[in-house]
């Protein structure tokens, strides 16, 4: 009997991503065989084993436990893990390395032209702070740093902070 645990509110960290601890330690195995433990989200396997922390950005999650013997019997259980607070990036930090510099141009560009970028916040992304992702954004990282035009990045640069605009471009991905 799979058992993941009860539902979960966790508080989002400085970083934007809140540890979450997925425990099925009170699964049971009535003949007391030893269990695999996968922990899925949207499909995908977000972890695996007893227990385990990741880190998940501000949402929803719904996440399934399943849990497999060695005759192949299979139980799942779900737990609602919910992550609040508001994201904190640095704008323009479109790697999100910690640093604006050339390469984040070189990511954006990347994310929007070829798929050989990600972009994990696209807040961050939007170095002009106009709403969206796109060609202007990397030009404009560029101009800062090679330019001084703009002479400063819009909130929040150079400390991490969270978006001071509404808009429609946020951070909203998990960290495995």
């Amino acid at each position: 009997m799979a058992n993941a645990g009860p539902d979960q509110v966790v508080d989002a960290g400085t970083d934007s991503y809140g540890a979450v601890t997925l425990d099925a330690s009170a699964t049971v195995d009535p003949d007391g065989d030893e269990l695999s433990y996968w922990w899925m989200i949207d499909d995908g396997l977000l972890a695996q084993g007893v227990q385990s922390t990741v880190q998940l950005s501000p949402d929803s999650y719904p996440v399934t436990l399943v849990v497999r013997d060695p005759a192949d019997h299979v139980s799942t259980d779900e737990v609602l893990v919910v992550v609040t607070g508001n994201p904190t990036f640095i704008r323009a930090d479109s790697n999100t390395d910690g640093t604006v510099d050339i390469s984040d141009a070189i990511n954006t560009l990347g994310f929007l032209f070829t798929s050989a970028g990600e972009v994990t916040c696209q807040d961050a992304a939007d170095a002009n702070d106009s709403g969206d992702v796109d060609i202007s954004d990397a030009i404009f990282t560029l101009g800062f740093l090679f330019f001084g035009s703009p002479p400063t990045l819009p909130q929040p640069h150079p400390n991490r902070g969270p978006d001071p605009t509404l808009d429609a471009v946020g951070c909203d991905s998990y960290k495995p």
